[in-house]
């Protein structure tokens, strides 16, 4: 008996009252959404190679030094350990 009871506790109400609910906003979290699905999406083409880093900011509208920061966070790898990649930078000297 007890447990049919707390049962029908649990269920949701057939009726609500618009004054006990917060204030209703459509889409309240879409633009944070779109942001973060964009920013996930740069940093996944930049970490395959399909896209600069520059290029990256450049689509967010954010520093490039913030995108390498954030991508840096997620594991994305700046330089390889490798030798191509240190003679490569050392030219740039």
């Amino acid at each position: 008996m007890k447990k049919a009871e707390s049962e029908q506790a649990d269920e949701l109400r057939t009726e609500y009252k618009r004054s006990e609910l917060r204030k209703i906003v459509r889409g309240k979290y879409a633009d944070r959404i779109k942001e973060e699905s964009k920013l996930e999406a740069a940093i996944a083409l930049f970490r395959k190679g399909k896209i600069s880093s520059g290029m990256a900011a450049k689509w967010l509208d954010i520093p490039r030094v913030t995108f390498l920061l954030k991508a840096m966070e997620q594991g994305g790898v700046l330089l390889e350990d490798s030798e191509d990649d240190f003679r490569r930078e050392t030219k740039l000297l």
